[in-house]
C-alpha cells in the first residue's frame, strides 16, 4: 500500500463539507452560481486524481498530478472562504464558520483605561535604617465591602514610588532622585546611617490599564528618619 498524504485526506473532507454547507444555505453565502459550479467541477477533478493517487500501483506522475492540482484547488477554495468571511452583509455563526472551515478569531479584550483612583501613602513604621510603606486608595477605608488593603486595585499593575531625602529645614524638593517600581502595596525603603534625622519627601503614582501607563499620583508625603 503506498503512503497516503494526510493533507489530501483532510482536504477531501474539508471541500466536501464546505460545498455541502454553501449548498444548504439560502443565498449560498453570496457565492455566485458560477463560482459554486466551478469549485464543484474542481472537486470532481481532485477526487479523480485522488483515486489514482491511492492506487497500489500508482506512478510518480500520479503523485505529481495531485500535488500540482492541490495547489490550484486549495487557492480557489481559500478565495471562496475568504470572500465569505470578509462579506460585511453576512453575520456568520460559529457553527457556520466551523462547517465552512473559516478560522474563528479569538476574542480580544478592549483596551483598558488606567483606572481613576488616587494612591495614598501610609508610613506604618520608621526606623533608622528602613521604613515600611503601604499604599492605599484614596477614599477607600478598611470597612469598605471587599476591601483588601494589600491588593492592587483592579487593572492597576504597579506603583511608582519616588522619594528624596533632604536635611531638615531644607525646602521641599521639586524633583525626586530615588525611584522604585513595586507590584505590591506594602514594601520597605532603606536608609543609610547618614540619613538619620533627615526628612523624606515621597510621591506614589499608579500604573495600569493597557500598556501599563501612569495614572493618578498621590499628594507629596513627608516623614522623618529616626
Amino acid at each position: 500500500m503506498p503512503k497516503i498524504s494526510k493533507k489530501y485526506l483532510e482536504f477531501n473532507q474539508e471541500i466536501e463539507k464546505v460545498i455541502e454547507t454553501i449548498d444548504a444555505e439560502t443565498g449560498h453565502f453570496n457565492v455566485s452560481d458560477a463560482s459554486l459550479k466551478n469549485i464543484k467541477d474542481m472537486q470532481a477533478n481532485f477526487i479523480a486524481l485522488f483515486n489514482e493517487y491511492v492506487k497500489p500501483n500508482r506512478g510518480s506522475g500520479d503523485v505529481k498530478d495531485i500535488q500540482d492540482y492541490y495547489k490550484i484547488i486549495r487557492k480557489a477554495l481559500s478565495e471562496i472562504q475568504q470572500g465569505i468571511k470578509n462579506d460585511p452583509t453576512l453575520n456568520l455563526t460559529n457553527a457556520q464558520k466551523i462547517n465552512l472551515y473559516i478560522h474563528i478569531d479569538a476574542l480580544r479584550r478592549h483596551k483598558i483605561a488606567i483606572p481613576n483612583v488616587t494612591p495614598v501613602i501610609n508610613v506604618l513604621e520608621v526606623k533608622h535604617d528602613f521604613a515600611i510603606i503601604e499604599i492605599s486608595v484614596a477614599g477607600v477605608g478598611s470597612n469598605t465591602e471587599g476591601f483588601d488593603r494589600l491588593k492592587m486595585p483592579k487593572d492597576i499593575h504597579g506603583i511608582s514610588f519616588d522619594y528624596e531625602i533632604v536635611n531638615q529645614e531644607s525646602p521641599a524638593p521639586t524633583e525626586f532622585s530615588n525611584h522604585l517600581y513595586k507590584t505590591r502595596t506594602r514594601f520597605n525603603i532603606h536608609f543609610e546611617d547618614k540619613d538619620a534625622g533627615k526628612d523624606v519627601y515621597a510621591k506614589a503614582t499608579y500604573y495600569g490599564g493597557s500598556g501599563n501607563k501612569p495614572g493618578e499620583s498621590s499628594d507629596v508625603f513627608k516623614f522623618t528618619v529616626i
